[in-house]
């Protein structure tokens, strides 16, 4: 589905660059972005009713 979805913004947009955003607790998905290619280029801290958590920043060039 993301190869699709990178596919599909190389094919009918304009855009150079797509990010995204993940939680450092959600190792499963940051790995599914990482295997086509999306990377790390920021972290923050997200204040979320069940506390603070880490968001990482990914990108990728297209």
């Amino acid at each position: 589905m993301l190869r699709l979805g990178i596919e599909y913004v190389k094919e009918h947009l304009s855009a150079s660059r797509i990010d995204l955003g993940v939680f450092d607790n959600n190792p499963g998905a940051r790995h599914c972005y990482e295997a086509v290619d999306f990377r790390e280029y920021e972290r923050s801290e997200c204040s979320l009713p069940a506390g603070t958590w880490i968001r990482i920043g990914m990108e990728i060039f297209i």
